[in-house]
C-alpha cells in the first residue's frame, strides 16, 4: 500500500510466496506525476492556485470528464509498464465529494473553483459533479482491465455502489478510532458493518482489509514523517503496545479478510511483525458466532411496540403546533409490504430552528413509563418505511417535566426509505430513572412514515467468536473487561512479546483522582504538518504549581506480578519552564513501597520509568504524584505492563480480555 514494485521485486516476492497478489498504488483525486497532468486538469481554488493536500500530492479536477479518463487511462498505463505484473491497482483517496474541502496541507484557508469561474462553487452543484467523476474514473478502469483488482481507500457509506466496481476496501484508521471512543460510545458498527458488507455487495474476489495502528496520537500526531518524528523509543512503544494491534486482528479474523497494522497513513510497509503472525489457524469452519454470557435480559421494554392492542393509552403523537408543526396519527392495518398493524404518521409541517435546522422532535411519537440504568446500552429496533427516499427518525428519552434531563449519552438517527426495513441504534443511559419518556422524533421532514415492531431491550455484550481448524478466534467488542468462557479444549498460544496485562491509565480515567489540579490541554493536534509536534495523552491532563496538592492513579491490579509502571508527559514548547522535580510514589494499602523523582522539563512525548516492583491483586495499589517545586507539573496517564507474558502457552478454559481486545487460542 503507497508502495510502487517494479516487475523484478514482483517476481521475487511472487517466488517466495506464489498466492500473493500485488497491487499498484494510485490517488483516485491526486496527482504527483507533475509533467504528465495538463495545466486544465488541476483543480485549483477561487484564486487560480493549484491544491496540496498531501506534499508533492495535487489535486486534480474530477468534475471534468476528461480528467477522470485521464486518470484511468494512467492507472492502465502504470499496469502495462509492469508487463501486466500487478494483480490490479489500489486507488486511494476515493473521495465522493469535495465540497467539504476548506484548506490546503498547510492549514490555509483555500475555496474550491472547479468551473473556473472565479467564484467559490456552489456545495451541491460541486459535490454531484465530483461523484459523477471519480465513478466515471473507475468505470474507465474496469472498461480497461475488466479482470484487474480494484481496492482502495473508500467513504464506507455507500457500498452499494462501490461494489460495481471495486473489490473491497482497506478501512483505514477505522478501528484504531473505534477502541479509543473516537465515533461515540457503542459505534462498533463504524467498523463492522462496512467491514462485513462486503462480502454480499463487492466484486469477487472481495480482497476487504483491517488497517490497524496504534494509538492516533502516535499514528497521525507527528506529521508526515511519523517514524522520523517523533522520539525513538516512542515509536518502539507505538509498535508494541499490542492490545491495538490484537484488536484490529481480531476484528479482521470474523470474516475472510485482511490486515495489516502499521504507523496510520504515513507508516505503511513496516516489518513490525508478531507472535500472532505465526499462528497456523487452518480454514475456518464457518461463520463468527456471538457469544451469549447470560448476564443480560432480553426482554422488551417497549410496551404494545406491534400496535396490536392500538395506539391508547401506550403509544401517543406530541405536535408542537404552538411553534407551527402539524402532523397526525392514525393506525394502518396491513399496509402496503407489511403483513401486519403498523403506525402511520403523516408529517404535515415542520418547524426550522434560528440556525436553520429542523426540530425533529416537535413531532413525535411518544410512550412513557420507561425505566432505564446509567452505563447500560440499550439496542432499539423498528421496522419502518417512508414516502421520502430518507425520512430521519431520532431516538431520544428523556424525563416527561421540567427540568426535562435527557437520559440517553448518544444520539440515534436512522433514516427511513421507500421500502419497509429494520433500522438498528445502539442508546447508552446517562441516568438511573423510572419516569423515561421514549420519543421517535420524526419532524425533520414533510412526509409519511410508518412504524412498527418498535423494541428496546438491554445490549447484548458485542463479544463475538470464529471457529477454526487448527484454534479459535476471541474478540471483545464491548466496552468493558470481560470473563469469557471457552467451550472446548484451548490453550493459549505460545510468544514472548506482548505482557499479559498492559494498559494505560489516562487522567480522563474514573482510576485518577486529580485533587486540586487543573485541567490542562497540551497537544499539536493531529493531521498537523509542521513543528512542533507534543501530544498529552488522550484528550488532556492536569497541572498544579503547589507543592501541596497530590494527584494519583488507582493501578486495578488484578493477578501477583512484578509490573513496570512509567509516566507520561507531554513535549510542550513550554516545558522547559516546567517542575524538575516531580516525585510519583507507588502506595500500597496505604504504605509508600516505591519513589522517583522525575524532570518533566526534558523526556516529554515518552514514557519515564517510575518503577519495577511485584504487586499483589487485591490490594489497593495507586500512583501518587507530588509536585517538589512551585513551578507547573503535569499529571497524565500510567502505563502498567506485567512481567508476566499474554501468550504463555497456558489452558483456556476462560480468557479476560480487556474492552476491544482479542486473543487467538490453539487446539490442545
Amino acid at each position: 500500500m503507497g508502495v510502487i514494485a517494479s516487475e523484478a521485486q514482483i517476481k521475487q516476492l511472487r517466488a517466495l510466496n506464489p498466492k500473493a497478489f500485488v497491487v499498484g498504488s494510485l490517488g483516485t483525486v491526486d496527482q504527483t506525476d507533475l509533467s504528465s497532468v495538463p495545466d486544465s486538469y488541476w483543480l485549483r481554488d477561487t484564486k487560480g492556485r493549484r491544491i496540496e493536500l498531501w506534499s508533492g500530492y495535487y489535486r486534480l479536477n474530477l468534475t471534468k470528464p476528461e480528467v477522470a479518463l485521464f486518470q484511468a487511462r494512467y492507472a492502465y498505463k502504470r499496469m502495462m509498464d509492469n508487463n501486466l505484473s500487478l494483480d490490479g491497482m489500489f486507488f486511494d483517496n476515493f473521495f465522493t465529494r469535495m465540497s467539504n474541502l476548506t484548506q490546503d496541507k498547510w492549514g490555509n484557508p483555500i475555496e474550491v473553483d472547479a468551473n473556473d469561474d472565479g467564484n467559490l462553487d456552489d456545495s451541491a452543484w460541486l459535490d454531484a459533479e465530483w461523484r459523477k467523476g471519480v465513478y466515471a474514473e473507475l468505470q474507465e478502469f474496469r472498461r480497461l482491465m475488466p479482470h484487474a483488482l480494484a481496492i482502495g481507500h473508500l467513504e464506507d457509506h455507500e457500498i452499494a455502489d462501490e461494489g460495481l466496481v471495486f473489490n473491497g476496501d482497506s478501512l483505514g484508521f477505522v478501528a484504531p478510532w473505534v477502541k479509543e471512543g473516537r465515533y461515540g460510545p457503542y459505534s462498533l458498527g463504524k467498523v463492522w458493518d462496512p467491514y462485513h458488507s462486503w462480502w454480499g455487495l463487492g466484486r469477487t474476489p472481495v480482497v476487504s482489509t483491517i488497517e490497524g495502528a496504534p494509538p492516533s496520537e502516535l499514528s497521525y500526531g507527528y506529521g508526515e514523517q511519523p517514524m522520523k518524528n517523533m522520539p525513538a523509543v516512542t515509536l518502539d512503544f507505538a509498535r508494541t503496545f499490542y492490545p491495538y494491534m490484537r484488536w484490529g486482528l481480531g476484528v479482521a479474523l470474523m470474516n475472510d479478510g485482511y490486515y495489516n497494522y502499521s504507523q496510520g497513513d504515513s507508516g505503511h510497509g513496516l516489518d513490525w511483525w508478531y507472535d500472532e503472525f505465526d499462528v497456523n489457524l487452518g480454514f475456518p469452519k464457518g461463520a463468527y458466532q456471538q457469544i451469549n454470557l447470560g448476564a443480560t435480559s432480553a426482554a422488551n421494554l417497549v410496551s404494545n411496540g406491534d400496535f396490536s392492542a392500538g395506539l391508547s393509552p401506550t403509544w401517543q403523537l406530541s405536535v408542537n403546533t404552538n411553534r407551527g408543526a402539524e402532523g397526525q396519527l392514525m393506525l394502518d392495518a396491513a399496509p402496503s409490504g407489511s403483513n401486519s398493524t403498523a403506525v402511520r404518521i403523516d408529517v404535515a409541517k415542520i418547524t426550522i430552528d434560528p440556525a436553520g435546522n429542523p426540530r425533529e422532535w416537535d413531532v413525535s411519537l411518544q410512550q412513557l413509563g420507561f425505566a432505564v440504568t446509567a452505563g447500560v446500552a440499550y439496542d432499539i429496533s423498528f421496522r419502518a418505511h417512508s414516502t421520502n427516499a430518507e425520512h430521519p427518525i431520532n431516538i431520544s428519552m428523556q424525563k416527561p417535566s421540567t427540568p426535562y434531563n435527557g437520559y440517553f449519552e448518544n444520539s440515534v438517527t436512522l433514516k427511513a426509505g421507500t421500502t419497509w426495513q429494520t433500522y438498528t441504534g445502539i442508546v447508552l443511559a446517562s441516568a438511573t430513572a423510572t419516569d423515561g419518556r421514549l420519543s421517535l422524533n420524526v419532524g425533520g421532514k414533510v412526509g409519511t412514515v410508518w412504524i412498527d415492531d418498535v423494541k428496546l431491550v438491554p445490549h447484548q455484550p458485542d463479544i463475538f467468536r470464529r471457529d477454526f481448524d487448527n484454534g479459535t478466534v476471541i474478540l471483545n467488542a464491548s466496552e468493558f473487561t470481560q470473563t469469557i468462557p471457552v467451550s472446548g479444549a484451548y490453550k493459549r498460544i505460545n510468544g514472548t512479546q506482548a505482557p499479559r496485562y498492559q494498559y494505560v491509565i489516562d487522567d480522563s480515567s474514573v482510576a485518577f483522582a486529580a485533587g486540586n489540579w487543573e485541567s490542562k490541554t497540551y497537544d499539536s493536534g493531529q493531521g498537523v504538518d509542521k513543528a512542533p509536534w507534543y501530544h498529552d495523552w488522550g484528550g488532556g491532563c492536569h497541572q498544579s504549581g503547589s507543592t501541596i496538592d497530590t494527584a494519583s492513579w488507582d493501578l486495578g491490579i488484578r493477578a501477583d506480578d512484578t509490573y513496570t509502571l512509567d509516566a507520561w508527559w507531554p513535549a510542550a514548547p513550554s516545558a522547559s519552564d516546567w517542575s524538575s522535580e516531580v516525585r510519583y510514589e507507588v502506595i500500597e494499602n496505604g504504605a509508600v513501597v516505591a519513589s522517583t523523582i522525575l524532570d518533566q522539563t526534558k523526556n516529554g512525548d515518552r514514557w519515564n520509568r517510575i518503577a519495577s516492583i511485584p504487586l499483589i491483586k487485591g490490594t489497593e495499589v495507586k500512583v501518587r504524584v507530588t509536585n517538589l517545586q512551585n513551578k507547573p507539573a503535569i499529571a497524565d496517564a500510567i502505563l502498567v505492563q506485567s512481567v508476566a507474558r499474554f501468550n504463555d502457552g497456558s489452558d483456556a478454559a476462560n480468557v479476560e480480555l480487556d474492552p476491544y481486545d482479542a486473543i487467538i487460542l490453539l487446539n490442545k
